[in-house]
């Protein structure tokens, strides 16, 4: 393995070290992005743009925030998350 892998993966461990720690306090939805990007992890403003509907959702009280998002959420969100796993599952085979 190069060295550039080596050290990407060292701060995926870190980072994961760090996300593992929300178990034990609270963390904010928006660190958990931050220290994502700062991982490479994920990348692209689709990801604040999540949580920026994510805490609006948080105060839907009568549903309709979800439907101005659902088609968003549904067509592109979702795919995000599915590659984000793919990208993790890649990290954790090597």
């Amino acid at each position: 393995m190069d060295g550039k892998f080596m050290r990407r993966y060292e701060s995926f461990q870190k980072s994961l070290d760090a996300l593992s720690e929300a178990k034990e306090r609270d963390i904010s939805p928006r660190e958990v992005l931050r220290k994502s990007y700062q991982a490479e992890i994920i990348c692209g403003e689709v990801w604040m743009e999540m949580l920026k509907v994510r805490n609006s959702l948080a105060h839907d009280y009568d549903g309709e925030i979800i439907k101005q998002h659902c088609r968003r959420i549904v067509d592109v969100y979702i795919d995000k998350f599915y590659l984000l796993r793919d990208k993790v599952e890649l990290l954790l085979q090597d």
